[in-house]
């Protein structure tokens, strides 16, 4: 039987930057750093008996809304070891917000943000009351007052300056057989036209998941520039996902800031 929540209960997870997770540069990806943060969450769930392979058979699945990331400190490289600590700020009547940090091996943080929560039902894809699955104390572990996030809004400013397509094949699946949020990010950050292996780095993204794609269809990016020009040195993009009907299924803005610096050693950082 699951357990009761507790409004600002945490968890702490701990994940080693893999080759799967890393860019050319040895660094930890941004769409690897997304997927820490969902796997703590799923690791939430699934210590309170609401993973998504139990709430399956209860005719329920959890989607993900919207995410956001700000990015504070150099990302990890290869065989760094990351802490990601995971609070329950809010809960709606239909929606579960966690707040997230991303600790590198010293305790720094290098990235913040939320993201969002809610049951559907399986068949329908409506959205299903929170108390269905789960029951809740909200009265905050911590004795803090609740926190309240806005919607995640984003803009549809911009000129487009570039469109490109990809074919939704298996290895873009998750668990619930559709396309991963994941990939939605990851095809994002390799539309946008700034080298992000080498000249810039992300400093904010915001995410808007909109619809389900499955494998079979055609995604197609439509890269937008604001109209307004950016301060020198950064660069943002509207980037607009659509399936093969055309319609959208997911919107991210994306912020990058273009390197003053070279990038640290590898060789130095590395702990053999």
């Amino acid at each position: 039987m699951y357990r009761t929540f507790r409004l600002h209960e945490t968890i702490v997870s701990r994940f080693v930057v893999s080759l799967n997770d890393m860019q050319p540069d040895y660094r930890l990806s941004t769409f690897a750093a997304f997927g820490y943060f969902q796997d703590a969450v799923a690791k939430f769930f699934s210590d309170r008996f609401v993973g998504a392979y139990d709430v399956l058979p209860l005719g329920f699945l959890w989607v993900v809304p919207d995410h956001t990331m700000t990015v504070t400190g150099d990302f990890p490289y290869w065989g760094d070891e990351v802490t990601v600590e995971v609070l329950l700020s809010e809960v709606t009547a239909l929606k579960l917000i966690f707040d997230y940090r991303l600790l590198d091996r010293d305790g720094a943080v290098f990235a913040k943000g939320s993201g969002t929560w809610s049951p559907v039902n399986a068949e329908t894809g409506r959205p299903t009351p929170i108390d269905s699955i789960c029951t809740f104390d909200l009265s905050p572990v911590d004795g803090t007052p609740a926190t309240l996030h806005k919607k995640v809004l984003l803009p549809k400013y911009g000129t487009m300056v570039k469109e490109i397509s990809k074919l939704m094949t298996f290895s873009d699946m998750d668990f619930n057989r559709h396309v991963g949020n994941r990939s939605y990010i990851n095809f994002a950050l390799q539309s946008i036209p700034v080298d992000l292996d080498a000249d810039w780095d992300v400093e904010d993204i915001a995410v808007r998941f909109l619809r389900q794609t499955y494998i079979g269809d055609t995604l197609t990016a439509r890269i937008m520039v604001p109209d307004q020009a950016s301060e020198p040195g950064t660069a943002a993009f509207l980037v607009s996902e659509t399936n093969s009907a055309g319609d959208e299924v997911c919107r991210l803005h994306i912020t990058a800031r273009q390197r003053t610096t070279p990038r640290p050693d590898f060789g130095k950082h590395l702990i053999r």
